[in-house]
């Protein structure tokens, strides 16, 4: 699978489950600068809600007000960076198979030096997961047992009719 990153497109609405940053908020100015997890997708009034980590406190803002938390190659694990050179067709899943970490990290620091970038790989990714697992119904693997709201979310998504 090719991914095209489109930037607009992909900040359209963040993927629940990616770690954002807050940023030009006006009502919430004490927010901006900090972490947190997206916990829906847009809803019809543009918004969606986050966690902030460190308040471990809930909003929800435009996504014009979140960007996706920047990943430096040194924080990805093995099968994310595995996952960013296949999809991004750099490399062919036998090219990364069995390969050590390090060299895995020198191939994505060969084509990816910008973390911003590497972050909407990474969500893009996730979010095509995601649907795939709605899909063929096996939503519960991106579940957070203790997060219900969401798994009440990702429930009507599986059972709505698909179009």
């Amino acid at each position: 699978k090719m991914i095209l990153i489109d930037h607009e497109a992909a900040t359209a609405s963040f993927t629940v489950g990616c770690t954002v940053i807050l940023q030009n908020l006006v009502g919430g100015a004490q927010y901006n600068g900090k972490r947190a997890v997206v916990n829906s997708p847009k809803s019809s009034a543009g918004r969606q809600q986050v966690r902030i980590i460190d308040d471990d406190k809930v909003i929800a803002v435009k996504p014009v007000n979140l960007r996706y938390e920047p990943r430096e190659v040194s924080s990805l694990t093995a099968d994310e960076m595995r996952r960013v050179l296949i999809c991004s067709w750099k490399k062919t899943e036998s090219q990364v198979e069995g390969v050590d970490t390090n060299s895995l990290a020198a191939m994505v620091s060969k084509y990816f030096s910008c973390p911003a970038e590497l972050a909407t790989i990474l969500a893009i990714i996730k979010r095509q997961q995601q649907q795939e697992a709605i899909r063929f119904g096996a939503v519960d693997m991106f579940m957070d047992e203790t997060d219900e709201d969401l798994a009440d979310l990702m429930s009507n998504l599986k059972t709505s009719p698909k179009t």
